[in-house]
Order: structure tokens, then sequence, then C-alpha cells
């Protein structure tokens, strides 16, 4: 890819680049599946990649020099019924991530043992940007159960963990004066997790009714460093080395869902999200609100074909989150909107 970059200072211009920039990864993987015992299912795999990426393709002055990244991922699932209508499922997964559409390519299976494995990239890109060659891992378990009489339960823990380093560009001064007069680079390393936990509980009511709750707690912790910085950058008001983020996300979604036999279907849901910024975004407002949604359609052709209309957002609700959770854009603004499905 050819890259132009420049970079302007009071009108000045600092830096102008155009770099011609080279990526390239090599992945080989294998699963295999084993059902030991009839309730007892397990999944092991191993992933290797190899990628080589420019050194800094994002902050500008640009680097076109090369890194190299090699991992061996392990992968595990397990898949226990002890029950006929208890079902536990664990995951465990490791990943290289990747730079630029190439982190969206995937060949591999996306789940194990019925968890998603599929991260893009587990740093938000909104927050933090774009991380080259980051190293993932994720834990997951999973507990499904459902009884005679319709209800349905389920709680799920997942923890998500990423850190890797990347080199940006950065502006000094050869003067006391903080007046930037050469470019260079610098190291920054970067740590994230995040822990959610999910519950779910839904009701059959007769044949044509149906009710459900869905809760998720997500906690969520970014900490950053640029470790070449000198401690005695003493015009910084903050500590310029260092910063701690972490933001607390609740959702709450409540539906009331109606199907008759003849195919036609209704759903209303309520969706509550509130989020608390912590540490160096603890000046950062959160925000809390509801949105409402109802929707309708019909479903025909032994429900090969779907068509469904509706209105989301019904009251105008605008919010303000901050990306470092992971959590579904909802619209910000009311939408109406018609689909069309079809199943071959």
């Amino acid at each position: 890819a050819d890259i132009d970059a420049q970079l302007n200072v009071v009108g000045t211009t600092m830096s102008s680049q155009k770099l011609d920039l080279e990526l390239e990864r090599l992945t080989a993987y294998g699963y295999y599946q084993w059902r030991i015992v009839e309730p007892l299912a397990v999944t092991a795999g191993v992933t290797y990649d190899r990628l080589t990426y420019p050194r800094n393709a994002l902050n500008a002055p640009l680097s076109a020099d090369e890194v190299t990244e090699h991992q061996v991922s392990p992968k595990a699932g397990l898949i226990f019924t002890p029950w006929k209508r208890t079902t536990l499922r664990a995951l465990y997964s490791q990943a290289l991530g990747g730079l630029f559409n190439e982190n969206s390519f995937r060949l591999e299976p996306t789940q194990i043992a019925g968890l998603n494995q599929s991260v893009r990239s587990a740093i938000p890109e909104s927050a933090a940007g774009l991380l080259p060659g980051a190293h993932l891992e994720s834990y997951a378990v999973s507990l499904d159960q459902s009884f005679e009489s319709g209800t349905f339960l389920g709680v799920t823990g997942e923890l998500l963990q990423s850190d890797g380093e990347r080199t940006v560009g950065a502006f000094t001064n050869r003067i006391a004066f903080a007046v930037p007069n050469r470019h260079g680079i610098t190291r920054q390393t970067l740590d994230y997790h995040e822990q959610s936990l999910l519950l779910t509980a839904n009701q059959l009511i007769g044949q044509e009714w149906s009710v459900g709750l869905r809760y998720r707690i997500s906690l969520a912790d970014l900490q950053s460093n640029y470790p070449d910085v000198p401690s005695g950058v003493i015009w910084q008001v903050a500590e310029p080395r260092k910063a701690d983020q972490s933001a607390l996300l609740q959702q709450v979604t409540l539906h009331l869902a109606f199907n008759h036999s003849s195919g036609f279907f209704a759903q209303f849901q309520s969706h509550w999200t509130e989020q608390d910024n912590r540490g160096d975004l603890s000046s950062l407002a959160g925000d809390s609100f509801w949105q409402h949604d109802v929707v309708a359609g019909w479903r025909f052709a032994k429900r090969r074909a779907e068509l469904r209309t509706g209105v989301l957002n019904l009251t105008d609700q605008d919010y303000r989150l901050n990306p470092l959770n992971l959590y579904a854009e909802l619209p910000r603004h009311r939408t109406f909107f018609v689909g069309a499905k079809f199943n071959f």
C-alpha cells in the first residue's frame, strides 16, 4: 500500500513522507474434536501465525521498517451435558492480531464449543487506535438450563485480555522551550482486560407469547505506557508516560414477543444502559438512558422467507458512551426500517 503522510505544526511542515508499505501473514491451523463419553465432548486446536508488518504505519512520522511476529496459539473447548436440559460450555483461546483490513479476514473456525473466539481487535480501536500484532487471550464459561415449563436460563462469564507494543511518531525539541523542532519515534505499550458477566432468562407463555430478560455487566481496563519518554518532561500537567483508564458498563434488555402459527410475529423491546468511567477517565461524564423498539413482520414459505418492519429508538434518545467497553451500537435517533431475509 502507498501512504502519503504530512504533518504541519503552527503552519510549518514538520514531516512529509511517501512510503510503500507491505503486509504479509502466514497462518496454519488444526482442530480435533473428540466425544470422550456421551455427555462429554472436547475440542483441541492450535494455530501458527507469522505476521510481517511496517513498524509504524499509523502515527506520523511513519516508519517503513519491517517487524515480524511469530506465535503458536493453543485452543481448547469443552461441552458437558450431565442432564438432558443442562449444558456446560468452556473455552480457552489465544490468537495473534493483525493490521488494517487483514484483521477482518478469518479462515479458521469462529467458535469453539459454541462460544465465540473471533475477535477483530480486543482493544477498542475507537479508544486506542489499532495495535498491530496484538496478543489476544480469552476465557469463557457458559451454563444453560431449561425446564419443561418453558423456562430458559443462562449465565456466561468471559475474560478477554490483549497486550502488545507499537511504535509511534514523536516530535521533540533541542532547546529548553517546548517548541518541537525534530522528529523521531518512541515505544508505546498497551495492556487491556475486559471482564463480563451475562445473565439471560426467557419464559414461554402458552403457544404464542414469550417474555425475556437479558443483563450484561462489563468492566474494561486499559493501561498505556510510553517507557522511553524521560521522566524530566516537567511541563506536562499529567504524568506523560502512563495512563490507566477503566469503564463499567451495565445493560438490561426486556422483551415481549408474539408469534402466530400463520407466520405473523411482533416484538417490543426496552434497553437500559448505564456507564461509569474511572481512573484517568473519571472526569469523562458517564451516561444512563432507555431506548424502546417495536418490530413486526411475517414469515412464510416454510420459514424460508421473512419480511419485517419497525421503529427503533421510539423516544429519539441520543447517548454518549465511552468505547472502552464492548457493546452493540444502538441507533442515536428514531429510526424506521424495512428488512427482508431469505434462507436457502
